[in-house]
């Protein structure tokens, strides 16, 4: 038998997980030691790495004050050959997820849906003159995506970085699931 415990002493009980913390594209899934308040209490966001910030300050020693987009590249932990390839790899990833979608995989549509809020977030921060030659590209897979997805009333994903509330007319994206085919519904 089991020895008893005195009256005093409570059992330690473990909490139950919750189910949003095994989501795969929730913020939630950040350790909480590397989250902070942020500032406008709309929620929590990544606090950027201290490494990031001195990798920064050696390419303003270097090379001097970098665009917006090289400094999110920078603050966000991109390899300096992830930096020179620019907006590319974020247009490729969402034509490509597009060409999944289209084909009727879409067991992973959340993590297609991320592709476009990265893209979404990367051209945040870029110029005119680093998204012309990639403009009509964006403008073609958002039209190809909207003809093969029907809108819905709540969002479906999450955008990349939650430093701003969802919005229909500016996440148009989130609010849309493929036409055909079943999808697994985001438990965030």
């Amino acid at each position: 038998t089991a020895p008893s415990m005195p009256p005093t002493v409570k059992p330690i009980l473990k909490p139950k997980p919750n189910a949003s913390r095994f989501c795969l594209n929730s913020t939630r899934n950040t350790p909480a030691f590397s989250r902070r308040k942020n500032p406008n209490a709309e929620g929590l966001e990544p606090m950027p790495k201290y490494r990031y910030k001195k990798k920064l300050q050696a390419y303003i020693a270097q090379h001097g004050k970098p665009d917006a987009l090289t400094e999110y590249f920078i603050l966000n932990g991109y390899s300096e050959e992830d930096i020179k390839k620019g907006i590319a790899p974020f247009v490729e990833a969402w034509e490509e997820a597009i060409y999944w979608i289209e084909g009727g995989d879409v067991e992973e549509y959340d993590w297609d849906l991320r592709h476009r809020s990265m893209l979404y977030e990367v051209l945040r921060h870029a110029t005119d003159k680093q998204i012309e030659p990639y403009r009509e590209r964006i403008k073609m897979a958002d039209k190809k995506f909207r003809s093969i997805t029907r809108e819905v009333e709540t969002s479906y994903g999450h955008l990349a970085v939650k430093k701003e509330s969802l919005n229909r007319q500016t996440h148009w994206w989130l609010f849309r699931i493929p036409k055909h085919g079943v999808i697994w519904r985001d438990c965030g």
